[in-house]
């Protein structure tokens, strides 16, 4: 019933539109204004009618809802109806087809909507509140379905251009956002795909450099082609993925030159060299086994190259009779080499000289003690020791030699002649009594002795005489003459 009524509604109210448009539009501005005050409530002036923001293409089409909205109501009264109807359609429906983009999408839709309006407003002031629904609500449904296929068409340009941006159709793509923006000018989604398609031209230039570049095996050119592809477009998976690809390649490829020239540095005794290509290797892949095996014959050539300038080292230093350096450089290369035969044999062998050398400056420093027995039985054994090491260390030979003749000196006795009144009784603490002399010669072996002497009635006395190597004019005077 209801759609029979919208049907017979509409038949006439286009019959009464067609006799009356003269009517309509000499009336329509100011019987508008009258129904608008009747019906709506009070807007500040200029808001019906005036062109409304554009819409992202996810949100709701302003107007679609007011056909739900424009159904029948509880209040079946048509003229109700109507008046509800049509505050919703200038309200929502209004601003959107009465925008300059609606205009410039159809502007035949945009002149059939407000003239349909216009006879509705027409119907109902003629008491045709039926009809004037009718009319307002085919009205309704044609900007709805208007607004649907402009939304369809802004979808199906925008997804077009983005399809042909994709095959690097520059100007298929152009002319589709193109399109697109004509249809809805604010969009952010068009205006973001149409600076995209704008970089594309500039885009494809590197696109076919790194194409030409891995035709002619161009690895660094056809790198440098895709860095400013993915820079002005990080979208292209493929770029993308190629610009992965061949930065690994480069890398494996510099890797392996690194490595390579690394051994074959070695094999020269290029040791600078070699380590130089092990930083570069290691900065690249720092785990890889080869970067671990060039490393650790680097680090074993670098140990026998250590050694064998160690080696050389204590062998100068021998020559030179600088055992204190040898074994410094003995103990260095064993440090790096534990176990090292020819080196432990060095080691030794300073060690024992330098000791001997040791011993004899001891005896040397304190000469006064080889008049003792023991002491001059250890110096002539180092004496014996430093003659046979005397091939291996001159200066050894010459100390022992300057040991010996101390030894000889030490070992000579010398005259001191003991001078007194022939009345104080002389002894010399250690070696024996001299007696009550006036004058008497003796022989001491050098070294410091004390002389006493006594007298009954009188104060002893002792002197201190230190008796030299080598000396024949040695005299102790000791007399005791201070009664007690």
């Amino acid at each position: 019933m209801l759609d029979e009524r919208l049907a017979g509604a509409n038949r006439h109210a286009w019959n009464t539109w067609l006799k009356a448009a003269a009517v309509v539009a000499i009336g329509i501005s100011g019987f508008g204004l009258w129904l608008a005050e009747l019906v709506i409530p009070h807007q500040p002036a200029g808001e019906i009618g005036s062109s409304a923001p554009e819409v992202s293409s996810n949100a709701t089409i302003p107007g679609l809802d007011v056909l739900q909205s424009a159904a029948p109501s509880i209040d079946t009264d048509p003229r109700e109806r109507f008046k509800q109807a049509l505050g919703e359609y200038m309200r929502e429906v209004e601003p959107l087809i009465h925008s300059q983009t609606f205009t410039s999408w159809d502007a035949v839709a945009q002149r059939d909507l407000t003239a349909m309006k216009a006879a509705a407003l027409q119907a109902f002031s003629d008491g045709n509140h039926a009809d004037a629904l009718a009319l307002l609500t085919t009205a309704l449904e044609k900007a709805r379905t208007a607004l649907e296929q402009r939304e369809a068409a802004f979808t199906t340009a925008l997804a077009a251009a983005d399809a042909s941006l994709e095959q690097d159709d520059y100007d298929a793509a152009s002319l589709h956002i193109t399109e697109a923006l004509r249809i809805r000018p604010q969009s952010p989604e068009a205006l973001h795909l149409q600076a995209k398609i704008e970089t594309l031209p500039e885009v494809l230039v590197h696109v076919e450099a790194a194409r030409i570049a891995r035709l002619e095996n161009n690895t660094q050119a056809e790198l440098r082609a895709l860095e400013e592809v993915v820079k002005r477009d990080p979208s292209r998976p493929a770029s993308r993925q190629r610009l992965a690809s061949l930065r690994t390649a480069i890398q494996d490829d510099r890797y392996s030159r690194h490595i390579a020239r690394g051994f074959a540095a070695l094999e020269k005794n290029d040791l600078g060299s070699a380590q130089e290509h092990l930083n570069h290797a290691r900065r690249i892949f720092p785990n890889r086994p080869e970067t671990a095996l060039l490393a650790k014959q680097v680090r074993e050539r670098d140990h026998g190259l250590q050694v064998e300038r160690l080696l050389h080292q204590a062998r100068s230093a021998e020559q030179a009779d600088d055992w204190s350096a040898a074994l410094d450089a003995y103990r260095q290369v064993e440090a790096i080499r534990p176990g090292h035969a020819p080196a432990i044999q060095g080691r030794q062998t300073a060690e024992r000289l330098l000791a001997l050398l040791s011993a004899i400056t001891s005896q040397l420093d304190a000469p006064h003690r080889l008049t003792l027995p023991p002491v001059a039985a250890q110096a002539r054994e180092l004496i014996a020791q430093g003659r046979q090491a005397g091939q291996a260390s001159p200066h050894l030979a010459a100390r022992a030699a300057e040991l010996r003749h101390t030894l000889e000196r030490y070992s000579r006795q010398v005259p001191v002649r003991i001078v007194s009144d022939g009345k104080t009784n002389i002894s010399v603490r250690g070696v024996g009594r001299v007696g009550a002399v006036v004058s008497k010669l003796i022989h001491l072996k050098p070294g410091a002795y004390r002389f006493e002497g006594s007298r009954s009635g009188y104060k002893s006395e002792i002197v201190q005489v230190r008796v030299p190597p080598d000396a024949f004019d040695v005299q102790v005077e000791i007399v005791c003459d201070e009664p007690i």
